[in-house]
């Protein structure tokens, strides 16, 4: 009864509240005068699932939504994560839902929030927190190849005017809000900052310091392998305090 009413709340939405007004999907998923959302997308991106003291990786993830008031969230990675539950109205460019199945648990419930990109169709965050059997879950997942936060191990080299230094390790930290640090470890270590895009299966750097220097620029690559999402290789070139520097390495 209460879902009947509901219903008939949201068929009387005003049309010109900015939820679309040709009574028409399109190509916009809120393109409809009675306010359902309709997607099926599916999003390429890296987030990471907590729960009982355990955090998995997840990678790929079917967003689903029907008119019916329905969204299933299909996780990969992690043990292939299954979220079902029913969205509510949207707040600028954002939607909630509530959970009431998943994580084949009995005892299950959760909220969250999907996030759109400014075209309010492409789905750009999701982020769900809850409880199974009495048990705290969180999980966050962002749309690319963002958010990674890795060491990778094997043959590097760091190359500065005419010295030449090696190290076997180095930590990549690419954050959500654009910036990078690429930090060689070692006796000896140097740190690269600055900003970073998605190219594909790669990410493009835009070096603008390096420990140490007054002036530095460069740019260089971040490449991950795009079924395990792991970083296979990090080089950089550009100039500091006017001389050349060049950085490797691959695992």
């Amino acid at each position: 009864n209460s879902r009947r009413q509901s219903l008939t709340f949201r068929a009387q939405r005003p049309i010109n509240d900015g939820w679309g007004n040709d009574g028409g999907w399109g190509n916009d998923p809120w393109g409809n005068q009675n306010g359902w959302l309709k997607l099926n997308e599916q999003v390429r991106g890296r987030g990471t699932f907590t729960y009982n003291g355990r955090r998995n990786d997840l990678q790929d993830v079917r967003v689903t939504a029907d008119r019916n008031g329905r969204i299933t969230l299909a996780f990969q990675g992690g043990g292939h994560i299954n979220l079902r539950g029913e969205y509510g109205e949207r707040r600028g460019n954002s939607v909630s839902f509530e959970l009431y199945d998943g994580l084949g648990r009995y005892d299950m419930s959760g909220r969250g929030t999907l996030e759109f990109e400014n075209d309010q169709r492409t789905v750009r965050r999701i982020s769900v927190s809850g409880t199974a059997d009495r048990q705290q879950f969180r999980l966050d997942f962002s749309r690319g190849l963002g958010n990674i936060d890795e060491t990778i191990y094997g043959r590097g080299e760091f190359i500065l005017g005419r010295d030449v230094f090696s190290f076997s390790s180095a930590r990549v930290v690419l954050s959500s809000n654009g910036r990078f640090s690429v930090r060689t470890e070692g006796r000896r270590y140097t740190e690269f900052t600055g900003t970073w895009r998605e190219e594909g299966d790669q990410y493009a750097l835009f070096v603008n310091s390096v420990s140490g220097r007054r002036l530095s620029s460069g740019r260089g690559w971040v490449e991950v392998d795009r079924y395990s999402g792991r970083v296979i290789s990090i080089n950089l070139t550009g100039v500091a305090d006017e001389q050349r520097f060049e950085m490797n390495i691959n695992r």
